[in-house]
């Protein structure tokens, strides 16, 4: 995924496409899915997965593949409802308490979604999965597979290639994702970085393995915002008039790199730049304790919690520069939101981040953990207004990679190389890309 090259293959399609004259029903299994309205942070904060799969469902569905997507319960939306045209979701599980959801929210569905295979996982062409950091998935996928049912695994999480620490941690779970990969009959890897890996465990089946990473329409992302709701927005959160902002927008955990914030919050403010972190997740109370130790009343630094997405784009307005210190990665979409916004970023260099800044960079990349070198790079991008100017130029070529038409085309041509009862079609072998 070297420089601004597209990684895609282009076919055509008809609407209403299909496995052997029949109309493609994909089972869609996904632990983490956006739902419109008022979002219930304390279970499922949204992030970059929810988000990408909403949209790939949105541009397959337009293409005339029937999906019914198969997600958690949350209290308070509906169990059963039609989201689009050819779209349905699904979403079994008991009602968890908030205080109970961030440890069994995705284990009780994974025990509620086996009664609803057993009685309708045959009514299906394909089973596409979408791994998060949870076992579940994983052992999904090769229970599924062993129901002799085509599986195709997306890798919205890797535990084996994302970045620092992607090695260590649950035995259990790295064994089960190696199981996994070996099982399904397509694995899609969001960067060239995660295909390495996977095609080092698939020694001989390289052409299982496709690239198609996230993606993004960036002229319709880059509208509705004006300078009416940039105001209503700095008002809502107090953030001063000509000063520079500095943001987080993502997910308050571990392998978003959230120890990190603090210490770049406390050099930031200090020196008279105001740090914007919106997002929710289970260490959202330990950051802002932290955050109220190292930098003092909040004057100069907020966390909004959740944000719709209305409101990320005018937070990415708002924002002079986007930061961005996870450990560990697949992809890092917010980047992609980043460019289509003309906004700079700095990233530590793991996982796909590296792969999504392309060559040349269109992201400042940070050797992973070095918060000095990370501290040196913001305020480079933020007093270099010629550097500042070089990255957005990159980013507003680079994202043209990620086009949603370019993935649209990509899933269909995988979906068509798959047998309804899971064996390649001798005319797709070695298509992969």
């Amino acid at each position: 995924m070297a420089g601004s090259t597209p990684i895609f293959r282009l076919s055509t399609y008809t609407s209403g496409d299909s496995l052997g004259g029949q109309r493609i029903e994909v089972l869609r299994i996904a632990p983490h899915f956006f739902r419109e309205g008022i979002w219930p942070v304390a279970y499922d904060p949204v992030g970059g997965m929810q988000n990408q799969v909403w949209q790939l469902v949105r541009s397959l569905d337009s293409a005339g593949i029937s999906q019914t997507i198969v997600t958690t319960y949350i209290p308070g939306s509906p169990r059963e409802y039609r989201l689009l045209s050819a779209t349905t979701v699904k979403c079994p599980g008991p009602s968890l308490p908030a205080f109970l959801a961030g440890h069994f929210l995705t284990a009780s569905w994974f025990l509620a979604l086996i009664p609803y295979l057993l009685l309708n996982l045959r009514k299906f062409d394909i089973v596409h999965l979408h791994f998060d950091h949870s076992i579940w998935c994983r052992l999904l996928a090769v229970l599924i597979k062993l129901a002799d049912m085509p599986v195709v695994v997306s890798l919205n999480v890797s535990l084996l290639s994302d970045g620092e620490g992607s090695d260590r941690g649950n035995r259990i779970a790295r064994w089960l994702e190696r199981c996994a990969l070996r099982a399904a009959d397509r694995v899609i890897a969001l960067t060239r970085r995660q295909s390495e890996t996977v095609r080092r465990l698939l020694p001989g089946h390289g052409d299982r393995v496709w690239i198609i990473p996230d993606a993004i329409d960036a002229q319709a992302f880059a509208e509705g915002i004006d300078a009416q709701a940039m105001q209503a927005f700095r008002t809502r959160y107090a953030i001063p008039e000509g000063m520079p902002v500095v943001a987080y927008i993502g997910r308050i955990s571990e392998e978003k790199g959230w120890r990190d914030l603090p210490l770049l919050a406390q050099r930031l403010t200090s020196a008279g730049k105001f740090v914007l972190i919106c997002g929710d997740g289970p260490r959202r109370k330990q950051l802002e304790k932290s955050l109220r130790s190292a930098c003092g009343d909040d004057l100069h630094w907020c966390v909004t919690g959740f944000i719709p997405q209305q409101e990320v784009k005018a937070a990415l307005r708002v924002a002079d520069v986007i930061m961005l210190p996870s450990r560990r990665e697949a992809f890092g979409s917010i980047l992609l939101e980043a460019m289509a916004l003309e906004v700079a970023a700095v990233a530590y260099g793991v996982g796909g981040i590296v792969d999504v800044a392309g060559e040349p960079n269109a992201i400042s990349l940070v050797s992973p953990r070095d918060t000095e070198e990370f501290l040196t790079k913001v305020f480079q991008v933020l007093n270099d207004r010629d550097l500042r100017r070089d990255l957005v130029s990159r980013g507003r070529q680079r994202v043209q990679a990620f086009s949603v038409h370019l993935a649209q085309q990509q899933f269909l041509r995988l979906y068509r190389g798959i047998e309804p009862r899971g064996s390649l079609r001798p005319s797709e072998m070695g298509a992969g890309n």
